[in-house]
């Protein structure tokens, strides 16, 4: 039986960017998790390489497309921002319920949100502070991972590939800082882990293709 779990860290902000020629290289399947499983571009970002491509660079096979925006944070407070993301056309996503907003799960299987839910990606938008790990991980300063920098869509963004554990997560800041203490933008994050190593792989190329199409709008 399939042992996957997801969480999704993308920070919001930026606007759209473009870049002539993406290209996409696949890597080793024993690599995939511990490095980039494409690179979406080789020009230079502000914060990082640009990690950009088209929908159909991305999605050669079919793509579908989601959108969370105004999204209820834990504060209270409807988000300023929302996002807008590709992913496979044949995978699924859900629609927003009372407690689970729209285009936040994603699975290549059919799935009932309804919570407990086990998807293949999960994406949560935290209301800001410290990048949390979840529970007794500590802090990502602290993390045993290879931490790469990039530029997604006019934002800075970290892609944390954990050695210690089966598990690969993006990280993108709000206006133009990453989360941190006395930060209080809402951030978004996506993160995919799982037991399987092959299916880890194949979950990790498409988690980097879905955050190389992702846009940001205004609510």
């Amino acid at each position: 039986m399939r042992m996957t779990t997801v969480a999704a860290i993308l920070l919001l902000a930026g606007c759209g960017m473009q870049d002539p020629a993406p290209t996409a290289t696949v890597a080793p399947r024993d690599e995939r998790a511990a490095s980039p499983a494409l690179v979406a571009s080789g020009s230079p970002g502000e914060f990082g390489p640009l990690h950009l491509m088209s929908v159909e660079d991305a999605f050669p096979d079919g793509a579908a497309a989601c959108e969370n925006i105004g999204q209820l944070l834990a504060s209270g407070e409807r988000s300023d921002v929302g996002y807008r993301l590709s992913y496979p056309e044949v995978w699924h996503t859900n629609t927003a319920a009372p407690t689970i907003p729209a285009c936040t799960l994603f699975d290549p299987q059919p799935f009932d949100p309804a919570p407990p839910v086990d998807v293949a990606m999960r994406v949560d938008m935290p209301p800001g502070g410290d990048i949390s790990l979840g529970p007794g991980a500590g802090s990502l300063e602290d993390a045993d991972a290879s931490i790469t920098e990039h530029t997604v869509d006019g934002m800075p963004a970290l892609r944390v590939a954990f050695n210690n554990a089966p598990s690969v997560l993006w990280v993108l800041g709000i206006g133009g800082s990453l989360p941190r203490t006395g930060n209080d933008r809402p951030y978004l994050a996506i993160s995919v882990h799982s037991a399987d190593p092959d299916e880890l792989a194949a979950f990790v190329d498409v988690l980097d293709r879905m955050v190389a199409t992702l846009e940001v709008v205004d609510s």
